[in-house]
């Protein structure tokens, strides 16, 4: 259920009821209902005891918290791609773009997933780059909710590929080796994914999310 949330199978603002769960998973009512208080106290789910559980939804308040903490761990952890000691691995950098682009060549339907993999494998190498196991963790923690937002930004290939041209110059940056100018491009390219998403919304009038930062089920 974790990942079916996490991956935008159970959409933001959907109702999910325990006894369908239960009879689905072939198990008894309780430990749905004890994943449902897990995932309720992980903020994956919403549970209102009058009207039912639902998969949170976030507001815009909530969606620049999740950047700024994203964007706090990857900018801590740039400068150590450059200091000597970074585990930075220019060659699997190189595969991940690579891959993505093979996606773009591809006549057929374009794979998000894959690219979401490639994303997430990407915007990872530069945070356990530094070598620091608790932020690489802190970040792990950070990501789930990042792969919930993402399901707010749709799937639109012409946003994948500006994403992955941001990419391809981060990478070139810290290859070169240029620490401002790679730092200024991470940097730009979170702060840009950000306001996509919150423009997005701010546009849809669906009701998903309001400008007050209250979210609503």
């Amino acid at each position: 259920m974790r990942q079916q949330i996490i991956q935008g199978t159970l959409p933001p603002g959907h109702r999910l009821n325990i006894h369908e769960i239960a009879v689905q998973l072939g198990i008894s009512r309780t430990p749905v209902k004890e994943a449902f208080n897990r995932l309720s106290l992980d903020g994956l789910l919403t549970i209102h005891p009058q009207s039912g559980t639902f998969v949170s939804r976030f507001s815009i308040k909530q969606i620049r918290e999740i950047f700024e903490a994203r964007l706090m761990l990857e900018l801590w952890s740039a400068p150590a791609l450059f200091d000597g000691e970074s585990r930075w691995n220019a060659a699997d950098a190189e595969r991940l773009l690579a891959r993505c682009e093979e996606l773009f060549e591809s006549s057929g339907e374009f794979d998000f997933a894959t690219f979401a993999i490639c994303d997430r494998g990407l915007h990872t190498s530069i945070v356990s780059a530094s070598g620091n196991r608790r932020i690489s963790m802190m970040y792990e923690s950070v990501y789930p909710y990042l792969q919930m937002v993402r399901v707010y930004w749709g799937r639109s290939r012409e946003r994948a590929l500006r994403s992955h041209r941001e990419h391809i110059r981060i990478v070139d940056a810290i290859n070169r080796p240029d620490a401002g100018a790679a730092t200024e491009l991470l940097r730009g390219h979170i702060a840009g994914s950000q306001e996509d998403i919150i423009r997005l919304l701010t546009d849809d009038g669906s009701g998903i999310i309001t400008s007050q930062g209250e979210a609503d089920n």
